[in-house]
């Protein structure tokens, strides 16, 4: 009997819609594609939907946009059933929009390792490497500057001589260094 398909094609897999993670392709560079994603990776919610979920890096949860990351240094809510740590934008780093309109919308995963991801945001010149249990985010602007805001009352904000490190006081008893 004679089969259709010779043998020495590799098996593929038949093509799925998932309608937790919609082709996640679209948020990785086009030179990661050339190779398998990852599944069950530490940065997965940077996939689902419009890229927008939560995801926790410890100390922090971070949350992208479509042209700025949210960081927050979660507060831990419990009751007798569960508990969870509750985002609230402590600090929002923005870039400044690029002019031509044909820059994507949202993040762009560039680089993964075991320990950290490179997330690219086109559409405001910004780069950020996020490194599992750093305590520092590193941000690379390649525009003319940037946008650090918060969601909460600033108490109090004053710089170094140098003008190359701010400490910024909130409202909910933080202080951020910049």
């Amino acid at each position: 009997m004679a089969s259709s398909t010779p043998k020495n094609d590799p098996f593929l897999f038949p093509k799925t819609k998932s309608s937790f993670l919609p082709d996640p392709s679209r948020f990785f560079s086009k030179d990661l594609l050339s190779n398998p994603l990852p599944t069950k990776y530490f940065f997965q919610n940077f996939t689902p939907k419009n890229g927008d979920q939560a995801e926790y890096f410890h100390p922090y949860l971070i949350k992208s946009s479509a042209s700025s990351l949210s960081i927050s240094y979660p507060s831990l809510f419990n009751n007798s059933v569960f508990f969870y740590e509750v985002f609230e934008a402590n600090v929002i780093i923005s870039g400044s929009n690029r002019s031509d309109s044909h820059t994507r919308k949202s993040h762009l995963i560039s680089s993964f390792s075991d320990l950290g991801v490179t997330l690219d945001f086109p559409s405001s010149n910004l780069r950020f490497f996020l490194v599992r249990g750093n305590p520092f985010i590193t941000c690379s602007v390649s525009g003319n500057s940037i946008t650090i805001s918060t969601n909460l009352a600033v108490r109090s904000f004053s710089g170094n001589s140098l003008t190359t490190k701010y400490t910024a006081k909130l409202t909910n008893n933080q202080t951020w260094l910049i």
